[in-house]
């Protein structure tokens, strides 16, 4: 259930700004095997690189005695992942 304030329009309460920046790398390693050409990619991909805090909504109840606080991150801090693909 919605709670709005009075007959305002919905949206007039919004929280913290969302700022990401994702990163990613790959470097490509051709070689090979049995005078059978294949090559080897290596990646690496980086969620929020600069682990900027993405806080969460607070709260909107008006009746709530911690009405407009923050209790909680929306994601996790930097998320870091490495990949190799074979191709032949």
């Amino acid at each position: 259930m919605a709670t709005g304030f009075g007959n305002s329009k919905p949206g007039l309460v919004r929280g913290p700004v969302q700022n990401n920046v994702g990163f990613a790398r790959t470097k490509t390693f051709p070689f090979s095997v049995r005078s059978m050409q294949a090559s080897a990619e290596f990646r690496i991909e980086m969620f929020n690189a600069f682990s900027t805090p993405q806080f969460g909504d607070s709260t909107t109840h008006q009746d709530s005695p911690v009405f407009g606080v923050i209790h909680s991150a929306a994601v996790a801090a930097r998320i870091m992942q490495l990949a190799v693909k074979f191709s032949c």
